[in-house]
């Protein structure tokens, strides 16, 4: 498939849904589902999208280039939704940059110009870094406490585009997404972590096996945005996650039985966790009154993105 930034043959009479970032996992898995439903799409990132996409329509028009390249293609298209998934550095090694403030700037120079363009909906995401561990499920109204800088900057970020959208007819949605995995991603956590060093050979040994988290498969996550599209009166923050907590421990084992291994032992004496009930479990009040709940087991979702790193290998 040739990517090319060509503008032509685009209807002013069709529903546009623009998403920024593209190349990345989230944002891949977006444009492949809304492709796969007929949306309309205008696919942004600042590199070239090479091998990205495959077996897609004809209704996904790309634009690879800087932020002003960005910003003519939206004033061209006009798109009535936005969705921002261009957020760099998020590694453990890079949430305390203070470069995160660039993802600020730049996320909410789109947010401008979608209130610019009238866009309908202006959505992007939150994370569980920007509120506190809980015993107890985090609420969507759940007070903001920043974990690190890179939560400081997702708090900034979401006060400065509500402030820009204010007085505007584009609603704000603030995605606060909680730990997403399956193929596609390529990112270092705990499931692909756990997949590359045992289909290496190597040791998985989970720190904190009883700590329970929350695991949400990428096309639970997907489904999710959908639902939240398709209301017309939605605005603010709204927890995507899996309400449902599971051990740490549990993704050693299922994905050691996988690949038809015995799961490494842990070392209870070396996996003392003092704070083991504090943790980030969301209660998705928002989207449960939608009919949304997650469809994919654990066991269902690890064994799909064992067999993406397989192929991928």
């Amino acid at each position: 498939m040739e990517i090319e930034n060509s503008m032509e043959g685009f209807s002013t009479q069709q529903k546009i849904v623009c998403v920024s970032g593209v190349t990345g996992f989230l944002g891949q898995a977006i444009v492949l589902k809304l492709d796969e439903l007929g949306y309309s799409i205008l696919a942004l990132s600042r590199g070239p999208v090479v091998n990205r996409f495959t077996n897609v329509t004809s209704s996904i028009d790309y634009v690879s280039g800087t932020i002003d390249e960005w910003e003519r293609a939206i004033r061209q298209f006009r798109p009535n939704i936005i969705i921002s998934c261009d957020w760099e550095g998020l590694s453990q090694e890079q949430r305390n940059d203070p470069k995160q403030n660039l993802n600020c700037e730049r996320v909410a120079r789109i947010g401008k110009l979608a209130v610019e363009v009238k866009a309908e909906i202006f959505l992007t995401f939150g994370s569980q870094a920007e509120v506190a561990p809980s015993e107890n499920l985090i609420e969507e109204s759940t007070q903001e406490v920043a974990q690190d800088f890179y939560g400081s900057a997702k708090i900034k970020l979401h006060k400065t585009l509500n402030f820009i959208a204010s007085n505007s007819i584009t609603r704000i949605i603030w995605a606060r997404i909680f730990t997403i995995y399956g193929p596609g991603d390529t990112r270092k956590s705990i499931v692909t972590d756990g997949i590359r060093k045992v289909l290496a050979g190597e040791d998985f040994i989970i720190q904190h096996p009883n700590r329970k988290w929350s695991f949400l498969f990428i096309d639970d996550f997907t489904s999710a945005i959908l639902k939240i599209l398709d209301d017309e009166d939605l605005s603010g923050v709204i927890n995507i996650g899996n309400p449902v907590a599971t051990e740490l421990g549990l993704v050693g084992e299922i994905v050691s039985k996988s690949l038809n291994l015995e799961p490494e032992q842990n070392n209870p004496a070396e996996n003392v966790d003092m704070n083991s009930d504090l943790t980030w479990i969301p209660k998705t009040e928002t989207l449960s009154s939608l009919g949304w709940q997650p469809q994919t087991t654990l066991h269902e979702g690890i064994s799909k993105t064992i067999d993406w790193w397989r192929l991928k290998q």
